[in-house]
């Protein structure tokens, strides 16, 4: 990684051989906002987990050092992920065997928000279809909802004409009130009946009425289960398939909430990058004709649930990723200090192409500001004059500071609490 480094105050130091920053492998290389204040309060590092302290099964260079002096600095750690196929109770055992800071109360993930987030909304037992792993499934059961897959539609509740406060279409149509994270909710909508049962007479393996032509009559049971769930809830799922997605399809288009854990199109492997959930949550939004109510990142969701069960506020948090999309946008969105890591989804390379389209957007956003002056000053003058130009694409969300990896995490922390 050539190139010099820049911190957080604006001063420049060149790279030691290798690429490294000064200070050590990883340590701070860059700031994108060289105005950044120092946070002599920072009281909390929040940290995401794929990419970040681990790529698929091996905990990555330095990380359990560099935890263990964030902790001996005073500050609190937290994790939080996208990642919904683990339930928190997991999560905190892996990080115990690796070694790591651990504990329940130290991880937030997509599905433990997502389960908060619809049990504020829907009433205790309230059927839930879920395309996703056991971690998410056992997260909304222990949240009171009856959570079942989208696969085993037969292990659905039965019974029917249960009005759900909250229950109705996802985002794109649905009507709601809005939520803490600014979110059309939906409004109140009974659940569907349940529909009739097979008349006498009839084989079982009858097709359904309003089943598509071709359609398997299994297939069919699959799409049109017996209770139109509350909610859909997509997330990872590696058992994803052409029934589930049928099934998910059928539930949304007859009026379930669409809720779905993150957007992330791929995840890192120490192999390389896999389909995300975003992936799997894009072929419902394309199959239902429907866009999801986003929970994980860069939704707010998780940033104002980190705030709450800490108690500290955005801007004693320093917040570090590995994609600038999710991690880096919730955290600015938020008012978090951010930190790019290079050991995940983000590389040089992106991160080189992000800040030059971020440039190119600040430029073109001063054009804008420029022809809107001279346009209102012509009209202020009568003389007329060309339109104004429209509104301008906001450029991508550029991280405050960017380590190779964690072992700069230390030095990034002191330098942050320096007066």
């Amino acid at each position: 990684m050539g190139g010099p480094g820049r911190t957080a105050r604006g001063r420049r130091a060149g790279r030691g051989a290798g690429g490294a920053a000064p200070g050590g492998a990883g340590a701070p290389r860059a700031a994108a906002f060289p105005d950044v204040v120092p946070a002599p309060g920072l009281r909390l590092v929040a940290l995401d987990l794929d990419g970040v302290v681990w790529r698929g099964g091996d905990v990555l260079p330095g990380v359990a050092e560099a935890l263990d002096q964030v902790l001996r600095r005073g500050l609190d750690i937290r994790y939080v992920s996208n990642n919904s196929t683990a339930h928190r109770e997991t999560v905190s055992e892996r990080l115990e065997r690796a070694g790591l800071p651990a504990g329940v109360d130290r991880v937030l993930t997509s599905g433990f928000v997502t389960a908060r987030w619809l049990r504020e909304r829907l009433p205790e037992g309230a059927p839930v279809m879920v395309i996703g792993e056991e971690g998410l499934l056992r997260e909304l059961r222990e949240a009171g909802l009856a959570a079942y897959h989208a696969g085993r539609v037969d292990r659905a509740p039965r019974q029917s004409g249960a009005a759900t406060p909250s229950g109705a279409r996802g985002a794109g149509g649905q009507n709601g009130v809005a939520t803490p994270s600014g979110v059309a909710a939906p409004a109140g909508t009974p659940v569907p009946a349940a529909s009739p049962a097979t008349p006498p007479g009839v084989p079982p393996d009858t097709p359904s009425p309003g089943t598509p032509p071709g359609v398997p009559p299994a297939t069919a049971r699959v799409m049109l289960p017996a209770l139109v769930p509350a909610a859909v809830i997509v997330g990872m799922d590696r058992s994803f398939s052409y029934q589930t997605l049928a099934a998910a399809q059928a539930a949304i288009m007859s009026g379930a909430l669409f809720v779905a854990t993150n957007c992330d199109a791929t995840f890192p492997t120490p192999t390389g990058l896999l389909p995300g959930a975003g992936s799997i949550v894009a072929a419902v939004a394309t199959a239902a004709g429907s866009e999801p109510v986003l929970m994980g990142k860069p939704g707010p969701a998780l940033a104002e649930v980190l705030a709450a069960v800490t108690g500290i506020p955005a801007g004693q948090t320093l917040f570090v990723g590995d994609r600038l999309s999710t991690d880096i946008a919730m955290g600015r969105a938020a008012g978090m200090i951010t930190a790019l890591v290079l050991t995940g989804v983000t590389g040089e390379e992106d991160l080189r192409a992000a800040e030059r389209a971020a440039a190119a957007a600040a430029a073109a956003a001063e054009r804008a500001a420029a022809e809107r002056a001279v346009a209102e000053e012509a009209t202020a003058a009568g003389t007329g004059g060309a339109a104004a130009a429209g509104p301008v694409a906001a450029g991508p969300a550029l991280p405050d500071h960017v380590l190779a990896d964690l072992r700069g995490l230390a030095a990034l922390v002191d330098e942050l609490r320096r007066p």
